[in-house]
């Protein structure tokens, strides 16, 4: 059972920041491994499974976020098919 104190990840957010940093809804498909149909349905609200939500946390992460030159790379700035970040 889900605890309603958890945070719940807004995936239709998650997604547009992706698709305005650049990437369209095909390219993130691709990423992600998932088809283009499947993410449609969560800009609509249904929720990804525990995988490809990681992944695409990961890719948002990744598109989002800016990364120090300086900075060393950890597991999870790996996406899941172990090619590093962008």
């Amino acid at each position: 059972m889900i605890d309603p104190a958890q945070k719940r990840e807004d995936w239709r957010q998650i997604i547009a920041e992706i698709e305005a940093g650049g990437m369209t809804a095909a390219e993130i498909s691709r990423t992600i491994n998932v088809p283009e149909s499947t993410l449609r349905n969560w800009k609509r609200g249904n929720e990804p499974l525990h995988y490809h939500g990681t992944a695409l946390l990961n890719l948002h992460r990744a598109r989002t976020m800016p990364v120090s030159p300086t900075a060393k790379l950890s597991a999870t700035d790996l996406d899941l098919w172990g090619k590093k970040r962008p």
